[in-house]
């Protein structure tokens, strides 16, 4: 997403035997800010849930793609939280972290507790600041 480089069309001709001098411009440039969310389902209070059926409508739109496809889900306990991504992209950080707070208030999850934001550290000056490397929680 930020190098405007298809990675997967990239593979493909490298396999046929194209040199990759010859796909990728060197240097490669980065020309945009990304920042990808995990949507996890998770209680607030305990980390199990009795209500595993859900329903999840994903937001979109420029520098917004969201994974899955928006379908009715079954989530058993016993496997990875994640139900969803959002990977978000912006010309800079400030750009991003607007469409990333616009696309997690866009978000639709019924049935179960998620780890979407009530209220957002992205407003926090470190968040803002790129000062931290480390996964938020938004709680």
């Amino acid at each position: 997403m930020v190098t405007g480089i298809d990675l997967v069309k990239a593979q493909i001709r490298i396999a046929a035997g194209e040199r990759l001098s010859d796909i990728v411009p060197t240097p490669v440039a980065i020309t945009a800010t990304p920042i990808e969310c995990r949507i996890n389902a998770e209680h607030p209070k305990n980390s199990t849930q009795r209500r595993h059926h859900y329903r999840l409508n994903l937001p979109g739109g420029n520098g917004v793609r969201s994974t899955p496809p928006s379908t009715p889900r079954h989530r058993p306990p016993y496997y990875d939280s994640l139900i969803a991504q959002a990977h978000l992209q912006g010309t800079n950080r400030e750009e991003a972290i607007a469409k990333m707070q616009r696309a997690l208030s866009q978000f639709v999850v019924e049935g179960i507790y998620t780890s979407i934001p009530s209220t957002s550290a992205s407003s926090t000056t470190r968040f803002r600041a790129a000062k931290s490397t480390q996964s938020w929680k938004f709680r």
